[in-house]
C-alpha cells in the first residue's frame, strides 16, 4: 500500500477463543514519510493484560501437548485500515503452536 501523504491507520487486534471474540485493543497510529516510502511501526505497543496473564498460565501447563491442546483453540486476527477511507490495508491471522526453540514458523499467504 501506498501513499503520499501521511495518514492515520486504525490498528485493531482481537483475540478469539472456541471461535468468539473474548478482547479487543485498537490503536490509531500515524504513518510517517522516509526518502522512498509511507511507513509505520507499532513496535511501541503493549500486550494487554489478558494476553499477559494467558500467556503466564499457559507456561505452567505441565506439558507440550496440552499447551498445544489450548492453542488449538486461540487465534489473533489483526486488521490495519486507512482511518480515513476505512480502506482495508492488511488482514493478519495469527494462530499458535508451542515447538522447539529451534524451530522455524511458518507463514502462508493468502491471495486473491
Amino acid at each position: 500500500y501506498e501513499h503520499s501523504d501521511n495518514i492515520t491507520i486504525n490498528i485493531s487486534t482481537k483475540i478469539c477463543s472456541f471461535g468468539k471474540q473474548v478482547i479487543e485493543k485498537v490503536e490509531m497510529v500515524s504513518t510517517k514519510s522516509e526518502a522512498t516510502a509511507t511507513t509505520f511501526s507499532n513496535d511501541r505497543s503493549c500486550m494487554c493484560e489478558y494476553m499477559v496473564n494467558f500467556i503466564n498460565k499457559l507456561k505452567k501447563l505441565p506439558s507440550t501437548e496440552l499447551m498445544n491442546s489450548v492453542l488449538d483453540n486461540f487465534t489473533v486476527i489483526q486488521v490495519i485500515k486507512d482511518n480515513s477511507s476505512n480502506k482495508l490495508l492488511l488482514c493478519v491471522v495469527m494462530l499458535f503452536e508451542v515447538g522447539a526453540s529451534n524451530q522455524q514458523p511458518t507463514v502462508y499467504q493468502i491471495k486473491r
